[in-house]
């Protein structure tokens, strides 16, 4: 045990016991795993108040409070393991988990591969191949679905403390003076809060987490490595190939011909070597998740359907939910043309976000300026992507965990839109799906004002800066408290 104390005046307290605190309310927090245990809200709840409490009474022994908290932990990481720990399990109490839930088709996927079945040949994957191996990997954890939700939880929290180490050296190397230990505290709010649905049944932050690591990568020059993470996000979920032209912008400006080819080949490989072993050489047969997308119609939580919805409230015209492709889609005289001018909306709308990175290239000229501007062209393309595509799930919020958690500025603004989009999302399913494909009004009014706070959100991460402050000393959410 550490015998280091933090010392504020006559006061003196070993580390290790603060330590030994924090670890034995993480462990605490480990009883909401056991399925239907008696009294889990008061537990979930004394939970998240113990863990304040720590680091309350923790912060009482500097005059600085907080800050003096936050800036003497020599390993912040190892304060965020406890912290998104203790969410991952308290929110594991919230949650009732059955066959019929996406956890069941995730389950299904993977068993249909252990027993060695090829995906899109031999049974339905609607994701890229490498989102095959994430659903196979807790068919190891044990029997049943109760089982599987154990394994799939703790891959995820791999991945959330992958996200949360990346963004910690993101931000250390574009703020050294700076202690961005903000992200650490704030990261588990909505996890905890609103999130838990997504979490669990969701992969999405898997490939957010490495869409993460290519920016932080290519910011700190390691052209290579964030090619690679790029293009093994491409082959678990298909959309950070949306930061495929912004990388080319970057590697146009600071890389050679010869070095971006090899940027290129780092990208092609970290895609075809996964694709070649979960598919055994059978390429062609990824083609049939390309036409599953491209025959989908419209999702009853897209902006097109939100149009359609709004035009039946005022005009009556008529409208259904249709299930198709594991999810509700909307039937109207008007939504074959909206499916049909949906993709040339898109292409145009990220043509757009992509001009305006071009216009922006001379502020890339320092790590801390290219990783800022990446971080919100990137959270401006996936936006932009949710709202003009024919398919906006609640999972897609995933995708803009890691990056809002890093965006250095309006953050305060940022994370309370985001927070409340992620609560409405958490309203609309599961809590009132009925209400939802029922085109009940107050239904369409949540959904309205979720992907409104999404245009928001597009608009902050465009905002142009009246003087462009430099990125270092920007402490992140908590700088109000330093």
């Amino acid at each position: 045990m550490s015998r280091t104390p933090i010392a504020a005046g006559r006061h003196e307290v070993p580390r290790g016991l603060v330590v030994l605190a924090a670890l034995a309310v993480f462990l605490f927090a480990l009883h909401d795993w056991v399925p239907d245990a008696p009294g889990k809200l008061p537990n979930a709840l004394l939970t998240v108040g113990a863990v304040a409490l720590v680091l309350y009474a923790w912060s009482q022994f500097s005059p600085r409070g907080l800050s003096a908290l936050l800036a003497t932990w020599r390993y912040p990481f190892a304060l965020a393991a406890l912290l998104h720990g203790a969410a991952f399990a308290t929110i594991a109490a919230f949650i009732p988990v059955s066959y019929t839930s996406l956890l069941g088709l995730w389950l299904n996927d993977g068993g249909s591969l252990r027993a060695g079945l090829l995906p899109y040949r031999d049974f339905v994957l609607e994701y890229p191949p490498l989102a095959a191996v994430l659903f196979w990997l807790p068919t190891y954890s044990g029997q049943g679905i109760e089982g599987y939700r154990l394994g799939f939880a703790l891959t995820i929290l791999v991945f959330d403390l992958l996200g949360v180490a990346v963004g910690l050296w993101a931000l250390r190397r574009c703020a050294p003076e700076a202690s961005p230990r903000g992200i650490i505290l704030l990261q588990p709010l909505w996890l905890v809060w609103a999130g838990r649905n997504l979490v669990f049944e969701d992969f999405d932050l898997a490939p957010a987490v490495l869409l993460l690591l290519a920016i932080a990568l290519l910011a700190a020059g390691r052209h290579h490595a964030a090619w690679a993470a790029l293009g093994l996000g491409v082959v678990l979920k298909l959309y950070p190939v949306l930061l495929l032209p912004i990388f080319l912008m970057v590697a146009w400006q600071q890389r050679t011909r010869r070095q971006l080819a090899t940027d290129i080949g780092a990208f092609l490989a970290a895609m075809l070597l996964p694709t070649l072993i979960v598919m055994r050489g059978h390429l062609l047969d990824v083609w049939a998740f390309v036409s599953y997308h491209l025959d989908r119609g419209l999702e009853v939580e897209s902006t097109y359907a939100a149009l359609l919805m709004i035009g039946h409230l005022i005009t009556g015209s008529p409208i259904k939910d249709v299930s198709g492709h594991r999810a509700e889609e909307i039937a109207a005289p008007l939504a074959p043309l909206l499916s049909t001018v949906a993709l040339p909306v898109t292409i145009l709308a990220l043509a757009a976000v992509y001009v305006l990175a071009w216009r922006m290239r001379h502020d890339w000229l320092s790590p801390a300026r290219l990783f800022d501007s990446l971080v919100r062209l990137s959270t401006a393309a996936l936006i932009t992507f949710m709202i003009t595509g024919k398919v906006l799930s609640p999972q897609y919020l995933l995708w803009l965990y890691p990056l809002v958690a890093v965006l250095g500025r309006r953050q305060g603004a940022v994370w309370a839109l985001y927070g409340a989009s992620v609560i409405f999302a958490d309203w609309i399913y599961p809590n009132h799906w009925i209400e939802m494909i029922s085109f009940t009004p107050h239904a369409i009014g949540v959904l309205v004002a979720r992907n409104t706070i999404l245009l928001v959100l597009l608009v902050l991460a465009l905002w142009p800066q009246r003087s462009a402050p430099p990125l270092e000393g920007r402490l992140g959410p908590l700088q109000r408290f330093m």
